[in-house]
């Protein structure tokens, strides 16, 4: 079950000492229901962190139709000017050490969640390397969505292409932060 609210109360139980969380959860009485089932389930995994708003499918479009445009001009892949975006969000990557022969398995397993989805070895040591492994953005929120259409922008205004009727419908949509367009 996974689902949005707030934290309402937080009390020390007097005989265990631990603490208990009274939650006031966002939506149908169809949480209700779960929540009835998970009673008596015993230990439960419970995740709780800060709400944030989802990025819109119209941002994924808004990037790809300018990625398109950079695409032509550059004569590049599409797939390749996507990824080194993705390689310059910040905060969207993660980073391991692994044996070197293990890497390639690495990238291609990773690679298998999305086409952003990539990884490349940032340090070397003996038989060993770091590797950057990045989030492709089908798993980033409306501020980094933002941040990666601010860098396709930016990449499209370096070149001299127009950006202007996209930027207007991106902002007005309230996927990038406030600017003058």
């Amino acid at each position: 079950m996974k689902v949005s609210g707030k934290i309402k109360d937080i009390i020390i139980d007097i005989e265990t000492r631990k603490p208990i969380l009274t939650l006031e959860i966002d939506g149908s009485r169809d949480v209700l229901q779960d929540a009835n089932e998970l009673i008596y389930a015993g230990s439960l995994d419970i995740e709780i962190k800060k709400h944030r708003k989802k990025r819109s499918l119209s941002a994924n479009a808004y990037a790809w139709v300018m990625i398109d445009k950079l695409a032509e001009t550059l004569s590049i892949p599409k797939e390749r000017i996507y990824q080194n975006i993705i390689k310059n969000i910040g905060g969207n990557s993660t980073f391991v050490r692994v044996k070197k022969e293990a890497y390639k398995k690495l990238i291609d397993n990773w690679g298998k969640n999305g086409l952003g989805w990539c990884g490349e070895i940032v340090d070397e040591d003996g038989a060993f390397c770091d590797v950057a492994l990045y989030y492709g953005s089908s798993a980033y929120d409306t501020k980094q969505m933002s941040r990666f259409i601010e860098l396709i922008i930016q990449e499209c205004r370096e070149l001299g292409l127009s950006t202007d009727t996209l930027e207007r419908t991106a902002y007005f949509e309230g996927l990038l932060q406030c600017q003058e367009v």
